[in-house]
């Protein structure tokens, strides 16, 4: 074969085309390069901004709970509630304070929205804001958190619209202790403007404390939920983390984000930008891409199609050829004359058709064969079933008519005899039978269909409590049970096994009879479980043999062909039978179809 009339030379004679353009190559790595690097850069850009307001708000915050530290210790604040409290709220010394507050504390920092003094009783002594003098602010968080703190210890309370100091703001409040005795005797609140933070959270909810780009009017009217895809970032940050991510946010808009935690106060900040936006200049690079691109597809689509002509011609006839075969015209040859993979593979295709056709007509032969000798020995097994049953009803029936008829002059050592040889001439039938029986369903041809399994068993549990009214059997029947089977078959499988049941538990006053279905595997199990005699598990391998038994024909009757036939039933359905059991305390057989 001639390096160019293979496949695998015209292949690499291809790839050595398209080598020739190598601008596409060029083109999609520095695409990809300039994204990734474009991409790190803005990432590194929103990270250096998170890190900036992070410094920014600790910052902030710091300050301001220095300088509620501060007023908490002013000592005209203090001696001036201590007369508060002594004195009553009509005193002198509430306008004084209210003056003092106003004039000497307030202008000290521009964030101050409002200052207020709360007594033990939650109530406000004093404020910079007069309106809310009076006012009972005992069950506010502010208040309940800081009454039982230490002097120097304060709490930041969540940032919302406050109707007290009419302000978007967030309270940082101190306790107020005696300067002699050093006992709490209130509270001081500190309400700082927000106008300088991003995001902050309280309780499940984000919490927008400025404006947005897209939303003006976003400041303490937007809150999404914690749980919300758009709080990803704020939900990592809140979790302790630091990074980038890329979600959608409150708009459903895919952002970069850049998410940092505060642990000096419990905040999360997030800092983003849409990435429409950050990526806005790969658009032109793309162009371009796409561009250089085509060019290099309409180039490879002509040489594709070139390819093509040559290799799909062949390549279909060698299908149609499939497919002719496959409809059983075995004597079809693939007419290909090439010198190449394909011609080969034709000729290989050729042979195997030829090895089929053979070794189909060799099975067909076997087949005829096999079916001969399964009618020879069906024949064979009714003629010795014949040929023994008529001598062993000839014992039977002369054993009979000697214990009837002759009776009184037999002692009781011949009546059991007689009594013994018409047992074992009926037991000797039976197993006739029931070997006949085996035989038949191994040769049986199966005709498949849906079958109700939980109905069948229902039925076999009815008959059964009819034959023996006076056991008390519980029978427990999962419903809706179908399969698809053969529906006399698996009546004998269900027969045998329900039998097996009632008739292992004959020796239990109350007994329990289950058929269920469990899973495994994506497979479905079905099970027939009793809480009867049981079985020794160290015997489970002569379970399913022809004529094996566990139990002695005194304790329970039977021939031992019972589950033998229902494993070649469960075999014919391509399933599988095995066992569980302990003994006196019953046994499982499951099964699958």
């Amino acid at each position: 074969m001639k390096p160019f009339q293979s496949i695998k030379g015209k292949l690499i004679t291809f790839a050595l085309c398209i080598s020739l353009i190598p601008i596409s190559v060029i083109t999609t790595l520095y695409y990809f390069n300039a994204r990734s690097t474009l991409k790190k850069q803005i990432l590194r850009e929103l990270t250096a901004v998170a890190e900036s307001k992070k410094i920014h708000t600790l910052s902030f915050m710091k300050e301001k709970i220095g300088r509620t530290i501060d007023f908490s210790s002013d000592g005209f604040i203090t001696d001036s509630l201590e007369t508060i409290s002594h004195r009553g709220y009509q005193s002198y010394a509430v306008s004084s304070l209210n003056r003092h507050l106003k004039v000497n504390k307030k202008p000290l920092d521009s964030c101050i929205a409002a200052i207020a003094v709360l007594g033990l009783d939650g109530k406000v002594v004093s404020s910079t804001n007069e309106k809310i003098l009076g006012k009972d602010m005992s069950k506010h968080e502010l208040f309940v958190n800081s009454i039982n703190n230490k002097f120097g210890e304060t709490y930041i309370g969540k940032s919302y619209y406050s109707s007290y100091f009419d302000e978007n703001c967030i309270c940082v409040s101190a306790p107020l202790t005696r300067r002699r005795e050093g006992g709490i005797m209130g509270i001081i609140i500190n309400a700082y403007a927000l106008e300088s933070l991003n995001e902050i959270t309280a309780n499940r909810e984000i919490i927008f404390l400025n404006s947005l780009r897209y939303s003006p009017d976003a400041a303490l009217e937007l809150t999404i939920s914690i749980d919300d895809p758009a709080a990803e970032p704020m939900k990592r940050a809140l979790s302790g983390n630091y990074g980038l991510i890329m979600a959608p946010d409150y708009r459903n808009v895919t952002v970069l984000a850049a998410y940092q935690f505060i642990p000096e106060i419990g905040w999360g900040l997030v800092a983003k930008m849409d990435k429409a936006e950050a990526f806005a200049p790969l658009k032109r690079l793309g162009i371009v891409a796409l561009i250089l691109g085509s060019v290099c597809g309409a180039a490879t689509i002509v040489m594709g199609i070139v390819f093509s002509l040559s290799t799909a011609g062949p390549i279909n006839r060698l299908k149609s050829a499939t497919e002719r075969i496959a409809k059983g015209n075995l004597k079809h040859k693939v007419d290909i004359t090439r010198k190449d993979e394909i011609g080969a593979l034709a000729s290989s295709f050729n042979n195997m058709t030829r090895k089929l056709a053979n070794e189909i007509a060799e099975h067909k032969r076997t087949e005829n064969e096999l079916a001969a000798n399964n009618k020879e020995l069906e024949a064979f097994c009714y003629s010795v079933s014949h040929d023994l049953r008529a001598p062993l009803r000839g014992i039977d029936g002369f054993s009979g008519a000697l214990e009837e008829d002759f009776a009184h002059e037999l002692n009781s050592q011949g009546k059991d005899y007689v009594r013994r040889i018409r047992t074992a001439s009926q037991r000797m039938g039976q197993l006739i039978d029931d070997l006949l029986d085996l035989s038949r369903i191994t040769r049986s041809e199966m005709k498949h269909e849906e079958v109700d399994l939980s109905a069948m068993a229902q039925k076999i549990a009815s008959e059964l409590q009819e034959l023996q009214p006076e056991r008390q059997i519980e029978f427990i029947i999962a419903e809706g049970l179908c399969v698809n089977g053969d529906t006399n078959l698996l009546q004998v499988a269900m027969d045998n096994l329900l039998n097996n049941a009632w008739k292992f538990t004959g020796k239990h006053s109350h007994a329990k009879i289950e058929f269920g279905i469990l899973q495994n595997d994506s497979r479905h199990v079905y099970f027939v479980s009793d809480d009867g005699a049981g079985f020794d598990m160290a015997y489970v391998h002569k379970l399913f043999g022809a004529f094996q038994r566990l139990h002695s024909l005194a304790e329970f009757e039977g021939t031992g062909i019972g589950l033998a036939t229902v494993q070649r039933i469960i075999h014919r359905h391509g399933g599988r039978i095995w066992a569980e059991g302990e003994v006196e305390h019953g046994a499982t057989f499951y099964f699958t179809l």
